[in-house]
């Protein structure tokens, strides 16, 4: 089955991580009209918690819509829209196999009346060769809003407490642009990340000399015919990091 390919793919820990804040940051900006006006400051709030028995991921994003969560659920299934971050894509479900034998789903999407949780049991699904696992449905309040993923059971994937300050280090730079727009706020084990700038490197050209000059290289083109575009810079820091 898919399910145990899943298992044996070359990941890292801040990478599968990176999946759930990619569908979270996705379901808020694509309800960014709704949502600003109700979060605390109009941001988003990610918070991932790690220990040694599960890991727990938290949002106030949008939650999973009713038309989407069949779809959120099937493995072979990609995103609808492909233009933004992998919303409900296959990265979340690769993330949480390769990370747990036993995940849970609580989400609830805001202006609908029931809470829906999933459960996916690695085993039980692997033992009966389930094609699909059942929603449970409860009533719930409409203007509530948000996607509860707990995984358990963890896989000898699971990061270890050595590994935290990397992760923190890590996702800091994954979503710098997001950090400093004040898009969104994430925490780690309670500590909220942050991104510090590093200083460009200032300094003569090492074959020419002269003049000081900042080693900065702003890049935006486009590719296929206008319908990808690349927009950001490469440069040399001051400190090797």
């Amino acid at each position: 089955l898919v399910y145990q390919v899943f298992r044996h793919i070359s990941n890292k820990a801040h990478n599968a991580l990176a999946e759930y804040v990619d569908n979270s940051i996705s379901s808020f900006e694509r309800h960014a009209d709704i949502l600003k006006p109700l979060n605390p400051n109009g941001k988003l709030k990610v918070e991932i918690t790690i220990t040694d028995d599960y890991i727990r991921i938290e949002d106030n994003a949008f939650g999973i819509e009713e038309e989407n969560y069949q779809r959120a659920f099937e493995l072979a299934r990609i995103p609808l829209d492909a233009t933004g971050l992998n919303e409900f894509g296959m990265g979340m479900k690769v993330s949480s196999i390769w990370l747990s034998n036993h995940w849970t789903v609580e989400s609830k999407a805001w202006g609908e009346d029931l809470k829906k949780t999933f459960v996916f049991d690695l085993k039980e699904v692997l033992d009966e060769e389930k094609t699909a696992v059942d929603v449970e449905e409860v009533p719930a309040n409409a203007d509530e809003h948000y996607t509860i993923i707990t995984l358990t059971d963890l896989s000898q994937f699971k990061p270890t407490s050595r590994q935290i300050s990397g992760i923190k280090k890590h996702l800091s730079s994954i979503y710098s642009r997001f950090i400093r727009s004040n898009i969104v706020d994430i925490y780690v084990n309670d500590e909220l990340l942050a991104y510090h700038e590093p200083k460009i490197l200032n300094a003569p050209h090492y074959k020419n000399g002269g003049e000081a000059i900042e080693w900065r290289l702003d890049i935006d083109y486009s590719f296929q015919g206008g319908k990808q575009k690349v927009k950001g810079f490469i440069t040399v820091f001051d400190h090797m990091s």
